[in-house]
């Protein structure tokens, strides 16, 4: 083999293995965004909750429940407003253990996991007394009344390569692409 074939080879070699890199890095960085998003998307929802509860419960409002089944659906899994006991009696045993995580802690929790077998980004935040809250539950401000838990499908991003300036498709190595272009 000459000298310059070599050569030829070994840059190519060193082409291939950088932007394999390359491809690698940014399908790790897209998968980061996507989760980051649903993130994003799981908060603003919970904080739009957040204000619609207290808004709606200092107009008289007694059910959360078709708010909550007006919210549900697209890239919501699942939306769960459980009250605590200063609302309603009891109403913390139908909280998984993250909710009561939440409610012992105070502070909010972002997680990834798995929900009826799609990924999800779950928040799960404490809903926490108002001034007008007290005036009809049985609680002091800043007492938790309830836990607010949105879990946001995310799809992880597959970046699209286009079939353009003349590169074939190929279910193929790079190498095959490489040779077909000869």
């Amino acid at each position: 083999m000459s000298l310059s074939r070599t050569i030829g080879l070994i840059v190519v070699g060193v082409l291939l293995v950088t932007l394999t890199g390359m491809l690698g890095a940014l399908l790790v960085r897209s998968e980061q965004a996507a989760k980051v998003a649903g993130v994003n998307d799981a908060e603003a929802l919970a904080s739009v909750l957040h204000a619609t509860l207290v808004f709606s419960m200092a107009e008289g409002v007694t059910s959360v429940a078709p708010l909550v089944k007006g919210l549900e659906g697209g890239d919501v899994a699942e939306l769960r407003v459980i009250p605590t006991s200063a609302v309603r009696d009891g109403g913390e045993t139908g909280m998984d253990e993250r909710e009561r995580q939440v409610l012992a802690s105070g502070q909010i929790e972002r997680v990834t996991e798995r929900f009826g077998g799609i990924p999800v980004v779950r928040v799960v935040s404490p809903l926490l007394a108002e001034a007008s809250c007290v005036e009809c539950h049985d609680a002091r401000v800043g007492q938790p009344l309830a836990v607010v838990s949105v879990a946001s499908r995310w799809r992880p991003r597959k970046p699209a390569l286009p079939a353009s300036a003349g590169w074939p498709r190929s279910s193929g190595s790079p190498a095959s692409a490489l040779r077909s272009r000869r």
